[in-house]
């Protein structure tokens, strides 16, 4: 039986995803309820109508009310890194506990102390301070400091700054919806920590989710958040693509794509019958031709991803290699193409999210619900953090723009 339940929404460019449930004894995710709708007034990460994305969401909350046969007040919401600024920070404080034995709360200040000293951007705000590595009396390399005893206690993080009209028009929705923001985590932190294992976090890996408008990507070393960067380049641009080549309707295109996509083979035979505009304007196209447009567009976004983390400078840190996940990333095809572009020292593989149990676990446990898996995980262990925090310190805003990795993530 699960300690805590809490609610969790993905607001993506196909779909709204709701996924409610709790983390059971073992660590795994008790998948209580998961609705779907698809996703209007919502481009690229961003709000354009709030009325109308506003109402998708209430009747995505409402189906997964009736699933989970409860009501659900607050909701854990992920925010696209395309709307976040980010940046490495330092903290230092001089311990102030009786004993001088660091605490959870010496633990908040420290990090606190790097938030305020990161120069933030104007019309951002900060939603997380991760930390990279604890230093105490001089001595760095520390993970979770707490129960240590010291004088000093200094802390190198990652300060990942939101931009404040997007998080706004986001919670404007959630208000038109009769629901409140519990918490906001950063899209690549939510699906590192739905697809990614303790040790690829631990020894560098880069967590990279394909979805329908963008590609997230989050690169994670010593178990920490280093580096989030998006990547245009995503499913809706192939659909698009296949779209203008055959000319033929979006949801024709997608269909396509979808039965017959295919982004590695070469010698695919046989042909298929696309429905293009007008009357009796159906036509015989090939299966090779459809994966040729695919695969120009797949091995595109493959090498923006390889720039984007050659451009983090982690690279030759990443001894995990790439984990893939997202709905498109599901597409036939996609590992083998992924493994003849990436070099050698970079190893990938597919991820999917784990350890995930329940009435709905089978479906969450799918590629595209990586983002949601994480974001209830993240959204789990921040409210078992607060309640923590009440015997030791205060818990205003500040505990929820604190969250890290002072604790396991992972269930494995």
């Amino acid at each position: 039986m699960s300690e805590q339940i809490a609610a969790a929404i993905d607001i993506g460019g196909s779909k709204i995803a709701v996924l409610v449930g709790g983390i059971d004894a073992e660590g795994k995710l008790d998948a209580m309820a998961l609705s779907v709708v698809p996703s209007v007034g919502i481009k690229n990460g961003a709000v354009l109508d709030i009325e109308r994305a506003a109402e998708a969401i209430r009747k995505a909350v409402a189906m997964a009310e009736e699933q989970s046969d409860g009501e659900i007040g607050g909701v854990f919401v992920s925010v696209s890194s395309r709307y976040t600024k980010a940046s490495n920070s330092h903290g230092s404080i001089s311990v102030l506990t009786r004993d001088n034995r660091i605490d959870e709360y010496e633990i908040g200040r420290v990090l606190e102390e790097a938030g305020n000293v990161t120069a933030v951007s104007q019309g951002y705000e900060i939603i997380h301070t991760t930390p990279q590595n604890f230093v105490v009396d001089g001595q760095s390399g520390i993970k979770d400091p707490e129960g240590m005893f010291g004088y000093k206690l200094e802390v190198d993080a990652y300060v990942v700054m939101g931009l404040s009209s997007n998080i706004m028009n986001i919670q404007k929705c959630l208000e038109e919806a009769k629901r409140e923001m519990d918490g906001l985590v950063v899209a690549p932190l939510a699906s590192g920590m739905a697809v990614a294992t303790r040790e690829e976090m631990e020894v560098g890996v880069a967590v990279v989710d394909v979805g329908e408008d963008s590609t997230e990507i989050g690169i994670f070393l010593n178990g920490g958040l280093w580096y989030t960067s998006t990547v245009d380049i995503a499913g809706a641009l192939l659909t698009s693509d296949v779209a203008t080549i055959l000319k033929v309707p979006r949801e024709e295109a997608r269909r396509l794509k979808e039965k017959y996509g295919d982004v590695y083979s070469k010698d695919l035979e046989g042909e298929v019958t696309a429905k293009g505009f007008g009357a009796n304007r159906n036509f015989k196209v090939s299966k090779q031709y459809i994966s040729d447009i695919l695969r120009a567009r797949t091995e595109e976004l493959f090498e923006y991803v390889l720039k984007e983390i050659k451009r983090s400078a982690y690279d030759e840190l990443l001894t995990a290699g790439v984990v893939f996940t997202g709905g498109t990333s599901r597409i036939s095809g996609f590992l083998e193409l992924a493994q003849e572009v990436f070099p050698s020292h970079l190893p990938v593989r597919l991820g999917s999210p784990h350890q995930v149990i329940g009435e709905h676990g089978r479906k969450a446990s799918s590629p595209e619900f990586a983002r949601a898996v994480g974001t209830l995980r993240w959204g789990l262990q921040e409210h078992g953090r607060q309640e923590t925090r009440g015997s030791v310190g205060p818990s205003g805003p500040f505990w929820k723009k604190a969250g890290g990795f002072l604790k396991s993530l992972l269930p494995y």
